[in-house]
């Protein structure tokens, strides 16, 4: 054996010799779990042993919600202290960061830090948050999920088949449809629906949650004319919210409730005191601006029904007057994220101010004073549809830390794996780097001298 290989391998053996042991804390997991207490919280609870101390622990939780980037909370459950016995929860207060629709898929996974500095993830689990007080039946139409708990089937179908027929409605004024499939959850009235929710006004009788694809609609059965109603409103918000969505929510709510009032015409809704609740509006020069009724609805009753009439009134201006195609234009400015004002003006030539003036001649109302009114006069033909309530609430993406004390609460959700996986944070790095330098130092002299040696020699 030369002196070279002699001298490589004993250098391979002393970095072998001098490496430091990367030593894996052994992590078992007993319990994984988390509680469901709809529609006010979600209880998550680890319990664990390691043969390590456990320095850290982390929960990192999200929803099946449209969202921009990963939708990802992250919480640290602020009693833990170090130890090898991990014994901990969280709990996740709708209250503080907005409602959940029953449906909605939450999943999670603990991340737990060694007193090395190794990292434990537990496998990825999950739960469907639902509202476990009713015994839901489930009906399937071409698009849509109906869940109902009181009622006949023939009730159910007669309702799936108004949203099919608002859905191609919608698609045929306007173009717009989505692949995916949308929920709808059907509750004896109204006030079953409320309580179903944290936030619903208690004047609503159905909301939409767009990034969620799911609609809640308080529906009695019998008369199925309110039913069609509230369905085909609500759709129509979810699918126009899916559509659009962007990272800038700059659609404004006249549209948005505008459109939901058109489609209701195709289950055969009328609303003739709305129009004529514009029309006094209109007599009395006491008109809503588009952009008053372009971010918020008064909580008057009475301004936002004219608000509501109004909005039918706008979407039908546009329609009669410019077509579908600029609609589904104008629609395609928001899922780009563009403001208002600037869609306006891409697809109309308007900005809020001189659209506000166009409809009002469109209308036969009054100018207003300083406002130039553009040159077109179509013909006014009011569109007889109301709409019931709506607006989408909003999942916060980020939770606040929980400071309350944490309350022992278990409950089985789904299998806990016995196995964890295991991974190093790169603690080490600089070790083997200087290892691996000095190898490098002694081959170099090594080298040297063994040159040095030959030329003696010779």
């Amino acid at each position: 054996m030369s002196a070279i290989l002699r001298f490589s391998l004993g250098v391979l053996f002393l970095i072998k010799l001098l490496a430091p042991i990367s030593y894996q804390a052994s992590v078992e997991v007993n319990e994984n779990r988390a509680l469901v207490d709809y529609p006010e919280k979600i209880t998550f609870y680890l319990q664990a042993s390691s043969s390590e101390e456990i320095e850290s622990v982390k929960l990192v939780f999200g929803t099946d919600a449209i969202s921009c980037g990963e939708n990802i909370t992250r919480a640290i459950p602020e009693d833990y202290e170090s130890s090898k016995e991990v014994d901990v929860e969280w709990e996740f207060v709708l209250r503080r960061s907005g409602t959940l629709p029953p449906g909605t898929d939450v999943w999670w996974v603990w991340k737990l830090t060694d007193s090395s500095g190794n990292q434990t993830e537990t496998p990825r689990q999950s739960l469907q948050f639902i509202d476990d007080t009713f015994d839901w039946q489930l009906h399937q139409s071409e698009s849509l999920d109906f869940h109902w708990y009181e009622g006949s089937a023939g009730f159910i179908r007669e309702l799936a088949q108004a949203g099919e027929t608002a859905l191609s409605y919608l698609f045929d004024v306007t173009g717009v449809k989505i692949q995916e499939r949308m929920s709808i959850y059907i509750y004896e009235d109204s006030a079953a629906m409320q309580t179903a929710t944290l936030f619903a006004p208690d004047w609503s009788g159905g909301i939409a949650f767009s990034e969620y694809r799911t609609v809640l609609a308080g529906v009695p059965p019998g008369p199925i004319t309110w039913g069609k109603n509230v369905v085909a409103h609500e759709l129509t918000h979810v699918l126009v919210g899916v559509y659009t969505f962007s990272c800038v929510d700059s659609m404004p709510i006249w549209l948005n409730e505008g459109l939901a009032m058109l489609m209701e015409e195709s289950v055969g809704i009328t609303h003739d005191s709305e129009m004529e609740r514009l029309a006094k509006a209109i007599e009395d020069n006491d008109l809503l601006s588009v952009k008053e009724i372009s971010y918020i609805f008064s909580n008057d009753p009475d301004l936002a029904r004219q608000a509501y009439a109004q909005s039918l009134s706008l979407v039908e201006f546009l329609f009669e007057t410019y077509g579908q195609e600029k609609m589904l234009q104008f629609l395609d400015k928001f899922k780009q994220g563009i403001s208002q004002d600037r869609a306006l003006k891409d697809v109309y030539g308007y900005d809020q101010d001189s659209l506000n003036a166009a409809w009002r001649e469109w209308i036969g109302a009054p100018p207003l004073v300083g406002t130039p009114i553009p040159e077109s006069t179509p013909t006014w033909t009011p569109y007889p549809t109301f709409a019931p309530i709506s607006g989408p609430v909003v999942f916060d993406e980020e939770t606040p830390t929980s400071t309350e004390p944490l309350i022992p609460t278990i409950a089985p959700t789904t299998p806990v794996p016995e196995q964890q996986s295991t991974y190093d944070d790169g603690n080490n790095f600089f070790i083997y780097v200087g290892i691996g330098g000095g190898a490098i130092i002694l081959f170099l002299i090594f080298f040297f001298v063994l040159r040095r040696s030959k030329k003696i020699g010779a």
